[in-house]
């Protein structure tokens, strides 16, 4: 695969809201496993061994193991059938997302939320307007947590959107 595809992806990494909203931990291993996977020079995105990216890493084996799981349940890495592990398509990561945020355990759990907050912002106070269901814990990065009310907030459009301004301007600058 070109070496500019991969420039590419980093690039819109830093530009995409779902992956802002991982944890600072996981966002860097996403783009470290990019990076690796470019330099395998396979297109089938393949990772070395879990021992030969822990030791460039200067991590334990069994951290970057968890750092792993996290992301294979979180559909950012997958195994072959033959055992390889690779980075998915990110392009194919909103599909699932907009999947599960049409359930109706997602529309329940905004519905709850915003009940529990009595309809307004809970940032600004604003009690007129479009309001979202805001993830405390982010989407992404704790899918345990993704439809406990006591994770939601209510926020009008515009903090909504100042809060996920903030959310990447913070991933950027790590």
């Amino acid at each position: 695969m070109p070496s500019n595809y991969w420039l590419k992806l980093y690039h819109e990494i830093l530009h995409d809201a779902e992956f802002a909203k991982l944890d600072d931990r996981l966002w860097r291993r996403v783009i470290e496993f990019s990076l690796f996977a470019s330099r395998e020079g396979s297109d089938r995105n393949i990772l070395p061994s879990l021992q030969a990216m822990a030791w460039e890493l200067r991590i334990s084996d069994e951290e970057l193991a968890a750092d792993i799981n996290a992301l294979v349940r979180l559909h950012y890495l997958d195994v072959y059938d033959d055992g390889e592990l690779y980075v998915t398509d990110w392009q194919k990561k909103p599909k699932a997302w907009t999947e599960t945020r049409n359930s109706s355990a997602y529309h329940c759990w905004r519905g709850n939320v915003i009940m529990r907050d009595e309809g307004f912002c809970q940032a600004c106070g604003a009690t007129q307007g479009e309001f979202h269901a805001h993830h405390i814990l982010p989407w992404a990065g704790f899918p345990e947590s993704r439809f406990d009310v006591n994770n939601g907030i209510t926020l009008c459009d515009q903090c909504h959107r100042q809060v996920h301004h903030e959310m990447r301007e913070h991933a950027e600058m790590a």
